[in-house]
């Protein structure tokens, strides 16, 4: 028997606690079993759980702090590296309206023609129409507007005609591009000949354009890409 509460603890009257998974608590002269979690009257108040508790709270105090310095140091590793370039382009203009960001770059497909639809000179494909838009127009400044575009003839003969690129792998010959406007009337490439008047209307205006391919000859196939610049008149 003093064996047995050498090793127990006394905590309150007739409550004994084992070191092992079980109470036993002294009641009305019988020795009665109960488990610790469920219904066991007794409470623990061992020094050693005690001390064990703290311990496991310290180590846990400490595993956590070594965590957070880990994490800081993985975010102090910053590198920065070069990037690119990037480019901004436009102008600030006195005038009546401001051309749209889209049509003072834009491409044109004309797509695809066969040979046998520009087989001699006078020729033409289908028709392509493009816009150029005008923006944030004041009538009280001007209330007319016309377009003129400058580029390469294709020759002499043919100042309406634009001519097409040089391409390394090949391009079509006898073959230009003439640009149209409202009316159907081809314009010269000479940047002072200009379309038809536009009446402008305060804030947005659309000039429209058509674009076709037009044959000096029998045109051969090849890549049949030109360019060309225009400018706004307004009054």
């Amino acid at each position: 028997m003093s064996a047995m509460l050498s090793s127990m603890s006394q905590n309150g009257p007739k409550c004994f606690i084992f070191w092992g998974k079980t109470v036993q608590c002294w009641q009305s002269n019988s020795l009665t079993k109960q488990s610790v979690q469920n219904d066991c009257p007794c409470r623990f108040r061992n020094s050693f759980l005690k001390e064990s508790s703290m311990k496991i709270k310290t180590l846990a105090i400490v595993v956590l702090s070594a965590l957070s310095l880990s994490s800081a140091a993985a975010l102090a590793d910053t590198t920065t590296v070069n990037g690119g370039t990037v480019h901004f382009k436009g102008e600030v203009v006195n005038a009546a309206c401001a051309v749209d960001a889209g049509s003072v770059d834009q491409t044109v497909q004309l797509g695809q023609v066969r040979t046998a639809s520009l087989k001699q000179a006078g020729a033409t494909s289908s028709a392509v129409g493009f816009n150029i838009q005008l923006n944030d127009c004041d009538t009280t400044v001007a209330t007319k507007a016309a377009v003129a575009f400058l580029g390469t003839a294709i020759d002499a003969t043919h100042t309406d005609v634009l001519a097409l690129q040089s391409s390394a792998a090949g391009s079509a010959t006898n073959v230009g591009v003439q640009i149209l406007d409202r009316t159907g009337a081809a314009l010269a490439l000479d940047g002072a000949t200009f379309s038809s008047e536009t009446t402008l209307n305060n804030g947005t205006n659309t000039i429209p354009f058509q674009a076709r391919y037009f044959a000096t000859g029998a045109a051969t196939p090849g890549a049949a890409n030109a360019d060309a610049t225009f400018k706004v008149q307004y009054q």
